[in-house]
């Protein structure tokens, strides 16, 4: 197993492990409408220095993925260097409970870690993505709240 930051070529396999774990029905065309946005998604997402950090397995089979958006701040001492919020954390039914989220989420750590950000913010509430963030070493802050204007 590995991780490493996916490339628009991995975006397919990105959204087909959306689909699925999110049990999503759309046709052919919604379906390649659906590539075609993730993939223009994914290009404004990497331009800002975000991107989606994948677990494969070692036949190349995506198993997990999380996002990770990089975010200015200009609050004192944090004006140089950005923080994360972590999004969109999937891992494969198949793989759940197999250390795949443990993996993928201390990979992704200590590739931000690298990166120089300040910060990490993860808003679940998922009990086993907060079991997750808690082993790693993650402390529980706030909870989540938001609007979504998109119904």
């Amino acid at each position: 197993m590995y991780c490493k930051k996916i490339t628009i070529s991995d975006i397919s396999d990105v959204c087909d492990l959306y689909i699925s774990e999110e049990n999503l029905q759309l046709n052919s065309n919604e379906y390649k409408n659906y590539i075609i946005n993730a993939q223009e998604v994914y290009k404004k997402m990497h331009a800002n220095g975000s991107y989606t950090l994948g677990c494969f397995l070692d036949s190349g089979e995506i198993v997990g993925v999380i996002n990770v958006n990089k975010i200015l701040d200009y609050f004192p001492n944090y004006e140089n260097n950005p923080y994360i919020h972590l999004e969109t954390f999937i891992v494969k039914k198949d793989y759940q409970n197999k250390g795949v989220g443990t993996y993928l989420m201390t990979n992704t750590m200590e590739l931000i870690k690298k990166e120089g950000c300040t910060y990490v913010i993860i808003q679940s509430n998922n009990k086993y993505v907060q079991r997750i963030c808690q082993k790693i070493g993650l402390k529980d802050s706030i909870r989540d709240m938001r609007y979504n204007f998109i119904k």
